[in-house]
């Protein structure tokens, strides 16, 4: 005896209105929360850089250096590639990230009282950076997994109650 297969679109189409509308009202509500989870780590890397940045503007952690990146300050050499430095003289603010951690550094070009260019420097470590990222889309995800199913639940009960006039004349019309 063979089995008949009932194709997916026919399927679809047996379901209550209220059940079709309740999966895609709650589809597209989860997949527009989880697009927004994706866009989070950048969103959270952002909010923590630009906290740096702001510190650093401030003169936080100044070094000075040759153009060539070499310190003039009698510190040690400051972790920054040849790329990293070029970036710097740019005017260009640099992010490295190394493992858990990222270093943020932004710099400019001054001119010493000889005209001699001196890069000066401010940088510090983003403590927690990756981990902040992670632990933040995360939890995204779970509200917006939550998110969808409130959603699913209102809509459920938004179209029971639109729908109540429309079944009564159905069950009228049927009586009939």
């Amino acid at each position: 005896m063979r089995t008949a297969q009932v194709s997916p679109r026919r399927w679809w189409l047996r379901r209550t209105l209220r059940f079709r509308i309740t999966v895609v009202a709650t589809g597209v509500a989860l997949l527009c929360l989880l697009a927004f989870t994706l866009l989070a780590p950048n969103l959270i890397g952002l909010v923590q850089v630009s906290a740096v940045d702001s510190e650093l503007a401030k003169g936080g952690r100044a070094r000075v250096l040759d153009t060539a990146g070499n310190p003039l300050d009698g510190g040690p050499r400051p972790d920054l590639t040849a790329a990293d430095i070029r970036r710097l003289k740019a005017g260009e603010p640099v992010l490295r990230i190394d493992g858990p951690s990222a270093h943020r550094w932004i710099g400019r070009v001054e001119f010493a009282p000889d005209g001699t260019p001196r890069l000066h420097v401010a940088g510090d470590t983003l403590v927690g950076y990756q981990r902040a990222n992670v632990l933040g889309t995360r939890w995204l995800a779970v509200a917006a997994v939550l998110v969808a199913g409130l959603v699913g639940i209102a809509t459920w009960l938004a179209v029971r109650s639109s729908l109540r006039p429309v079944e009564r004349m159905r069950v009228a019309a049927a009586e009939l």
